[in-house]
C-alpha cells in the first residue's frame, strides 16, 4: 500500500445523473444542489441556485441557470428539472423527496404517501405521537404538524415500509431509533440525538440497524434504508451504525460532536452503502469505520478528525471519490493520535494531530481495499490506497453526479448538510 496527496481535481466532466420518478438517464453537467427538486437547499428558496422563480411563493416553474436537487435532473437551461415543488400546501410532495435518492439506497420507497400520518405532540408516546407512528405495521409517510424535541425515554423499534418527513420543521428526536430486520425505511429532515442511556459512553447509538444474513450471499433481512438531511450527534456510543443489511445510502447529513462517528460492519457477507454529500465535523475517528462489502464514498468534507477520518478495513472495497479530506493543521502524531475525550474533539487540541484522513488498518480489524479518484487533500491529509484494482466501480451499478472535489464543494456540502429548516421559504 501506498501513502499520497491527492492532487487539484481536473475540470468538470460531464456525469450521468437519474430521474428516478421517470425511470429516464440523462447526461448533464450540472451539480447536485442541497435542497429539493425543484431547489431550494438550505439557503431556503423555492428553486435551485443560480434560478428564478416565475411566481412565487416558488410553485410553479423555475427558470434560468441552476442545479438540481439531490439526485434529481439538473440542466443549465433550467428545463426538465425534475419534479417541482409546490410552496403553497403541506404535507410537500413525496416524489420531490423521492427525485433525490441516490446509490446503493435508492430503491427505498418509505411508506404510502397516500397514507400520510401526522404527529400532532411532542409527547413520547400516545395519540399523534412519532413513536405510534414507528411502531405500527402501517406503511406510514410521517410529517409533522408541530415543531421541537421529542423525547422517548425507551427505544423505538422502526417496522418496516416508514417515511420520516421532516422537510420545512424543526423537529429534533432524543432517544435511540432501532432497525432491526426491517426494510424500506427512510428518515429525512431531522435532528437525531441519544444521550439518555449515558452519554458519551459505550451505551446506545443514535441510529441503529442489525440484521440477519441470508442466502444467497447479501440477501439480508435488512436492506433499503435511506438516511439524508439529518443532523446526528450527542450518542452513547455512535451516532449511525449499520451492522449488517444491504442497500444504504446516507447523504447530506452532519455529524458532530462525538468520537465515534459511523460503524459499518459485516465482516462475513456483502453489504453496500453510498454516503455523499455528508459533512464529517471533528468525528474522532469511525466518520466511517467500514468492515466488509462495497462502500461508494463520494462528496464527502471529512474535516479535522482526531485519530482518523474514514477506514476501509476487513476487506472492505472503498471507493473514495472527490472528497475534502481536511486534516487538523499541526504536526503529525506518531505512530498515532488517542482521543482522551470520551465525547469527541470538540475541545482538546493537543500538539500533536493524525493526518491519516483514510486509512486501510486500524486496531486489528483487517486490512481493506482503497481506491482514490480526484479527492482533495488539504492540511496534509494522508490517504492510504490499497490494491485499488480489487475496489468495485459504483459506475457500473447506478447512475450519480460527482463533482469535483475543492474549497467550494466543502462550503456547499457544509452549508447544505443537516435538515432544511427552512425547506420552500424564501430566506
Amino acid at each position: 500500500m501506498a501513502f499520497h496527496r491527492a492532487a487539484a481535481v481536473a475540470a468538470t466532466i460531464a456525469l450521468v445523473i437519474a430521474c428516478t420518478q421517470q425511470g429516464e438517464t440523462t447526461t448533464d453537467t450540472a451539480s447536485a444542489a442541497p435542497g429539493p427538486a425543484s431547489g431550494g437547499g438550505a439557503r431556503g428558496g423555492g428553486c435551485a441556485e443560480g434560478a428564478t422563480c416565475a411566481e412565487a411563493p416558488c410553485g410553479a416553474a423555475c427558470t434560468g441557470e441552476g442545479d438540481a436537487g439531490d439526485g434529481g435532473v439538473g440542466s443549465d437551461s433550467g428545463a426538465d428539472a425534475g419534479p417541482v415543488e409546490d410552496c403553497t400546501k403541506y404535507p410537500f410532495k413525496a416524489e420531490t423527496l423521492l427525485a433525490e435518492r441516490v446509490g446503493f439506497g435508492r430503491k427505498a420507497t418509505g411508506g404510502d404517501p397516500k397514507n400520510v400520518y401526522h404527529v400532532t405532540t411532542l409527547a413520547g408516546d400516545g395519540p399523534g405521537s412519532l413513536r405510534r407512528a414507528l411502531e405500527s405495521t402501517a406503511p406510514y409517510w410521517i410529517v409533522f404538524d408541530v415543531n421541537g424535541k421529542i423525547t422517548h425515554t425507551t427505544r423505538v423499534m422502526v417496522k418496516s415500509n416508514k417515511t420520516i418527513d421532516g422537510r420545512g420543521r424543526d423537529i429534533d428526536i432524543e432517544g435511540l431509533l432501532q432497525l432491526t430486520d426491517v426494510k424500506n425505511v427512510i428518515i429525512s429532515d431531522v435532528k437525531v440525538e441519544n444521550s439518555l442511556e449515558g452519554h458519551c459512553t459505550q451505551a446506545g447509538d443514535v441510529i441503529n440497524t442489525s440484521s440477519k444474513v441470508q442466502s444467497p450471499k447479501g440477501t439480508y433481512t435488512m436492506r433499503d434504508v435511506w438516511i439524508h438531511h439529518v443532523e446526528a450527534f450527542n450518542g452513547g456510543d455512535g451516532l449511525i451504525d449499520l451492522r449488517g443489511g444491504t442497500d444504504y445510502t446516507l447523504s447530506w447529513s452532519h455529524l458532530h460532536t462525538h468520537k465515534k462517528g459511523l460503524l459499518w460492519s459485516n465482516e462475513t457477507d456483502l453489504m453496500r452503502v453510498t454516503a455523499h454529500h455528508n459533512f464529517l465535523d471533528r468525528i474522532s475517528l469511525r466518520g466511517p469505520q467500514f468492515i466488509g462489502g462495497q462502500i461508494h464514498y463520494f462528496n464527502n468534507y471529512q474535516y479535522q478528525w482526531f485519530e482518523y477520518g474514514a477506514g476501509s478495513l476487513g476487506g472492505a472495497q472503498f471507493y473514495s471519490e472527490n472528497n475534502v479530506y481536511e486534516a487538523r493543521p499541526g504536526t503529525s502524531c506518531v505512530p498515532s493520535c488517542k482521543d482522551p475525550n470520551p465525547c469527541g474533539d470538540t475541545e482538546y487540541f493537543p500538539k500533536g494531530v493524525s493526518k491519516a484522513g483514510l486509512v486501510t488498518d486500524w486496531a486489528s480489524n483487517g486490512t481493506g481495499y482503497t481506491k482514490s479518484v480526484g479527492d482533495l487533500a488539504l492540511e496534509g491529509a494522508l490517504l492510504s490506497v490499497n490494491e485499488p484494482s480489487r475496489v468495485f466501480d459504483p459506475g457500473t451499478l447506478y447512475a450519480y453526479t460527482s463533482e469535483p472535489a475543492s474549497a467550494a464543494l466543502a462550503a456547499k456540502v457544509k452549508a447544505g448538510a443537516g435538515p432544511r429548516v427552512r425547506y420552500c421559504q424564501t430566506p
